[in-house]
């Protein structure tokens, strides 16, 4: 489906824009359009075909671009009166990207739908012009085989064109002939076997894969399937690639231009060589996961640019190793933007890994001092117990000499916490008689029945009970067990 957009009337003073026996230009590129508009006094007419492809490609000037021809319809000339016109065709589906809240207005009544030409509407597309030509014909039936095929193609209008071209190029006598139609391949072969016979001519075998590489990134993958047109800056080739453009450029496979900032670009000639010359499909078929992929990167690169470069916007994670991993495996299809802006990715991305593994290790260091630290506090704390008992042991030793002469039991009581002493029979009995007067026994006994009887408790309070007393078996004093 194709449209036209024609501004309407504005207030200042222009008259309202109507048809007037619309003819359709049989160069429409697949879809008809409008020729001419009339309305008031006519003025110059401007005519913009296949705005679609200047939306996809350059949106906002595009836009800007609708914007001027609106405002150049609402002027009047002062000499003459008259208003100059305009007529855009575009495909339907691109009116969203064209359309501004500044030319919605102007827009509402200014649109009108073209549907594809009808076989009758198509065979008047090619015999018309012909009749318009003393002395050239069409012969007899070649009218009606080509509208038959090109009944059910896809994109049938670029492809009826060239091959009319052709037609005319080849022609016999002043005729268009069906031998010169066959010999091409009719509407299917014309545009194909015309490319590959350009390309033959022209690239070496060695440079097939240098030539792939050109070409596929003459387009891009389109969302509803297939593959649309994408001019490419010179600037972002490489030489080789650029020289090959150069020398196919003569047989209209390639094509120079510039956009409106002066940046020279490359293109394909016809979009529907995406669609009809089998090398290029088999082509584009091959790396549509790669385009599909750049195609993304290239919008992250942009988005990128639009934030300063800032490090925020760059790549991270598997998106980053995906873009190292075809960036090696590619390398002549990665421009050199494209290239500058996986590398400082990477960067970033060293940098990021190197501030964290310096964060780790401070983590580890200061893991490793606490523990230290914990252990030095540890050893100090048990030798101040160590010491402590130690001088705890001093003054039970000096309360039990001091204890010895006027408090025997005491002074026993005591003795087995001086220092050095093991809790061992044989130890607490020679401390046991060390702190008796002379004339007493001290013997181990099992209860504390008898005369002067006492129990002695050790540190691991178990019993030492020993009998302390005269002895009962010498007149003088001794020490030795019952």
């Amino acid at each position: 489906m194709r449209c036209v957009l024609y501004p309407a009337g504005r207030s200042c003073g222009a008259a309202r824009y109507g048809f007037r026996g619309p003819s359709i230009s049989s160069r429409s590129r697949g879809r008809p359009s409008l020729s001419f508009l009339t309305g008031g006094r006519a003025g110059h007419l401007f005519v913009v075909d296949q705005m679609e492809e200047y939306a996809g490609v350059a949106p906002d000037a595009a836009r800007r671009l609708f914007h001027l021809q609106i405002h150049l319809c609402g002027t009047v000339d002062g000499e003459s009166g008259s208003v100059p016109r305009a007529v855009v065709t575009a495909r339907h589906d691109s009116i969203g990207a064209l359309m501004t809240a500044a030319t919605s207005s102007a827009l509402s009544d200014a649109v009108m739908f073209l549907a594809p030409l009808g076989p009758d509407d198509l065979r008047d597309a090619i015999t018309r012009p012909v009749d318009a030509v003393p002395g050239l014909w069409v012969e007899h039936g070649l009218a009606d085989r080509i509208v038959r095929d090109a009944a059910d193609e896809p994109g049938r209008m670029p492809l009826v064109e060239f091959a009319l071209t052709r037609l005319w190029d080849q022609r016999e006598r002043s005729m268009l002939t069906h031998g010169a139609y066959q010999d091409f391949g009719g509407i299917a072969g014309a545009l194909a076997g015309y490319a590959e016979d350009s390309f033959r001519a022209v690239v070496r075998e060695e440079e097939i894969p240098l030539a792939q590489a050109l070409f596929v990134q003459l387009a891009r993958p389109a969302d509803q399937g297939g593959y649309t047109r994408r001019p490419a800056p010179v600037t972002d080739m490489n030489p080789a690639a650029l020289a090959l453009a150069r020398r196919l450029s003569p047989g209209k496979l390639i094509v120079f231009g510039r956009t409106d900032g002066g940046t020279e670009i490359v293109d394909l000639a016809q979009e529907a060589l995406t669609r009809h010359w089998p090398r290029l499909g088999g082509w584009l078929d091959d790396s549509r996961k790669f385009r599909s992929w750049q195609e993304e990167l290239r919008r992250d690169l942009a988005r990128w640019k639009e934030a300063g470069e800032e490090t925020g916007a760059l790549l991270r994670g598997s998106v980053l190793e995906v873009a190292v991993e075809q960036a090696d495996h590619r390398p002549t299809e990665i421009t050199a933007l494209e290239r500058a802006y996986i590398g400082a990715s990477r960067r970033f991305a060293r940098r990021a890994l190197r501030r964290w593994r310096a964060l780790v290790a401070t983590l580890l260091a200061l893991l490793v001092g606490t523990g230290v630290l914990a252990n030095m506090a540890l050893d100090s704390s048990q030798t101040a117990e160590r010491q402590l008992r130690t001088l705890a042991s001093r003054a039970l030793a000096d309360e039990s000499s001091d204890r010895a002469h006027h408090d025997p039991g005491s002074s026993i009581q005591l003795a087995p916490w001086l220092p050095g002493t093991q809790t061992t029979p044989h130890r607490h009995r020679k401390r046991c008689c060390t702190a008796m007067s002379p004339g007493s026994t001290c013997a181990p006994v099992t209860s504390t029945s008898g005369r002067g009887g006492q129990r002695v408790l050790t540190p691991h309070r178990t019993v030492a009970p020993w009998w302390c007393g005269p002895s009962r078996r010498a007149p003088r004093p001794s020490c030795s067990p019952l």
